[in-house]
């Protein structure tokens, strides 16, 4: 690329980056941000409430946390800490302490590092396990955290509802205790049998924060204000779109928004999945036009947006016989709940179910085994 040859629009990019404010989203950060507000300099430790962020894949969880984090942007060396053997160092103010639990090997040590390392602590992967704890605390008051922000918290639990790491759950609770901040837990909504199983752990949490898909509904009920949330943030990607909608997808029109609705499930991240995988069509047809002539001016349409769903959900079409919305079968049709929230919740019941009969069984048959030896034994010395 020379200095005079200008530089090709990254319309993927753009539309990735594109971002509209919607009632499912706003409800979520001014509750984050109303309990953020609480906090008091000298405040009382483990006043401030803990608020578990659960929905599913896709809803918009990894957007607010991002966007939560970067409304409180840490201040470079605005706080002074007092260590143990007297020292004063200087430390940045951290309003938010944002984490992510890794998806394996998750360990007290691996997050209280990783905690460390966010607050600023140049040694974060050196000392002892022991004394990492009160370095923790000490840090986390000395850098004036507000909130700690723990993403991907279902990843303690598995598809079961079991914990598969009670160690940390219960490290959690001490840091809360020891500490005047708001924990969040953002996750999957299988994370939700984690404060059914452990009282303490539940009377130390508000309720979730759930954030749902958008019901579409019938055209019947009294109430379609999510339908037209739904319509609303549609009409927003579109503007937000660096590729114009060609006349035939009118998308505040409800027939067509429903291909839209169906296509996406209800979900933002769903709409966000069908038209970047659009620029990513033009792009390419772009490419192979540009070889032998100027291609012409993109729009979507409804046969780029048939190619594109046919790309994007491959994997569902193929697992949950979907139809694709933009194309001939298109017959009106709501889409199939989300998975998360049908099979993989009843498979995860059915194989508590069967372990509960199996654990019963092998105590009947422990206590059966038990019961002849005691009869034979007593038999035997008569």
């Amino acid at each position: 690329m020379t200095a005079s040859t200008p530089r090709r629009r990254n319309i993927h990019r753009e539309m990735h980056a594109a971002f509209v404010e919607h009632p499912n989203y706003q409800a979520v950060v001014q509750e984050i941000e109303d309990a953020l507000d609480l906090y008091e300099e000298d405040g009382e430790v483990a006043t401030l409430p803990c608020i578990p962020v659960v929905g599913p894949s896709g809803v918009g969880k990894t957007t607010v946390f991002k966007q939560i984090k970067a409304a409180y942007p840490r201040v470079k060396d605005d706080r002074r800490v007092q260590m143990p053997d007297g020292t004063v160092i200087i430390a940045d103010r951290v309003p938010l302490l944002c984490v992510t639990l890794p998806a394996a090997r998750i360990s007290v040590e691996r997050l209280g590092r990783e905690m460390l390392k966010e607050l600023g602590d140049p040694h974060a992967s050196l000392g002892k396990p022991e004394g990492l704890d009160e370095r923790l605390d000490r840090l986390t008051r000395g850098c004036g955290v507000k909130g700690v922000l723990i993403d991907e918290g279902q990843r303690v639990v598995d598809r079961a509802g079991v914990l598969t790491a009670e160690k940390l759950i219960d490290w959690i609770k001490d840091r809360h205790a020891n500490n005047n901040a708001c924990f969040f837990l953002f996750g999957l909504n299988r994370m939700k049998p984690l404060f059914e199983q452990d009282g303490q752990f539940d009377r130390r949490w508000d309720v979730e924060l759930e954030m749902t898909p958008y019901v579409w509904g019938d055209d019947a009920d009294d109430d379609v204000s999510s339908r037209d949330a739904f319509i609303g943030l549609l009409a927003g990607l579109r503007a937000e779109s660096p590729v114009p909608f060609a006349e035939e997808v009118d998308v505040m029109d409800d027939e067509t928004a429903k291909r839209f609705f169906y296509a996406s499930r209800g979900l933002t991240g769903g709409l966000k999945k069908l038209l970047t995988r659009a620029m990513r069509i033009i792009l390419a047809r772009s490419r192979e036009a540009g070889r032998a002539k100027p291609p012409p001016e993109p729009v979507i349409d409804l046969a780029l947006l048939r190619e594109a769903f046919d790309k994007a959900f491959r994997t569902q079409k193929a697992n949950e016989r979907l139809i694709n919305p933009f194309g001939p079968q298109w017959d009106g049709r709501l889409p199939p709940a989300i998975a998360e929230e049908n099979y993989v919740t009843a498979t995860a019941k059915d194989k508590r179910r069967k372990d509960k009969l199996r654990r019963a069984r092998n105590t009947r048959d422990k206590s059966t085994k038990a019961e002849r030896k005691n009869a034979l034994a007593e038999a035997l010395t008569k």
